[in-house]
């Protein structure tokens, strides 16, 4: 990640990887068979981190929105410590078809918050998990997105992406 967010990730090479990591070329390659795949593990890492302090902060007990604000929270404060990063590796992921290839693990986890809270009778039973979860994924990389192209001094990420959770949830959520 600190040769992508020094040098770019296209101009990054496996073999300054595999040289900056003290491993063989051929290792790298076993680990990590296409250069895209690092934008995955970067990005799973990033999920591990967030459910791990959801789990360990039992917010999952004090309903979706809290929950989903807490998460929305851990992302929005890594994208902004790290904007520079994010832009390249965004960029790379997008470039690497990313965003239609992926598996919609985002999605499928942010569905089953959904669902437990309908299963909680905090969420109408109307409602989909499934639809809710990719809503909430498509907002979330909508906002990161025009996040990334904005200004040097772009708008509150975090802020921007807690409202677009509230839109979705209102219409969600039990009375």
């Amino acid at each position: 990640m600190s040769l992508f967010s020094e040098k770019g990730f296209h101009e990054t090479s496996v073999e300054e990887i595999a040289e900056l990591a003290d491993v063989a070329r051929a290792t790298a390659f076993n680990y990590f068979p296409k250069k895209s795949d690092f934008i995955q593990e970067w990005g799973s890492r990033r999920r591990v981190l967030v459910e791990a302090i959801i789990d360990g902060e039992k917010l999952e007990a004090h309903g979706l929105l809290v929950l989903l604000t807490r998460y929305v929270h851990e992302l929005a404060s890594s994208h902004s410590e790290h904007r520079d990063l994010t832009r390249r590796i965004f960029d790379a992921w997008v470039q690497s078809g990313g965003p239609m290839r992926d598996d919609p693990y985002l999605a499928d986890l942010l569905g089953s918050h959904v669902r437990k809270a309908q299963e909680r009778g905090e969420v109408r039973s109307n409602i989909d998990p499934d639809v809710v979860g990719h809503l909430c994924r498509d907002a979330y990389f909508g906002v990161l997105f025009h996040w990334l192209r904005g200004p040097v001094e772009p708008f509150d990420l975090e802020q921007r992406l807690q409202a677009s959770i509230e839109v979705i949830l209102i219409g969600v959520l039990s009375s």
